[in-house]
């Protein structure tokens, strides 16, 4: 899944950054994209992937430089958690929500 792929879809790319263990993760992922009246409307208007900040998968980035997990984390930015990142139409990063937000506040933030 990538930015052409939302895209042909009809949505924006949505990178979910998290610790194990982060409490507030857990609530941001269970509040808005597991359950909750969050969830059918992020599913509607993004694809979400998760990144682990401390994490070593490879994870292929736009400019085609294969980054691990804590390097995209360290080259986008993300210096807390939970993060989410929103990307598109254009291949760039056009929103940044750092740390936990009410589910209202998210929603807001999202601008949904």
């Amino acid at each position: 899944m990538d930015i052409q792929d939302a895209q042909t879809r009809g949505k924006k790319l949505l990178i979910f950054f998290h610790l194990d263990d982060c409490p507030y993760c857990a609530y941001l992922l269970k509040e808005n994209f597991t359950e909750g009246p969050n969830r059918e409307r992020i599913e509607a208007k993004f694809d979400v992937i998760a990144i682990n900040v401390r994490g070593d998968l490879p994870v292929n980035w736009i400019d085609g430089t294969v980054y691990s997990e804590k390097q995209l984390a360290r080259k986008l930015g993300v210096f807390a958690t939970p993060a989410v990142l929103v990307m598109g139409p254009k291949p760039e990063v056009n929103k940044k929500i750092m740390g936990y937000k009410k589910p209202a506040i998210f929603m807001e933030m999202l601008g949904l």
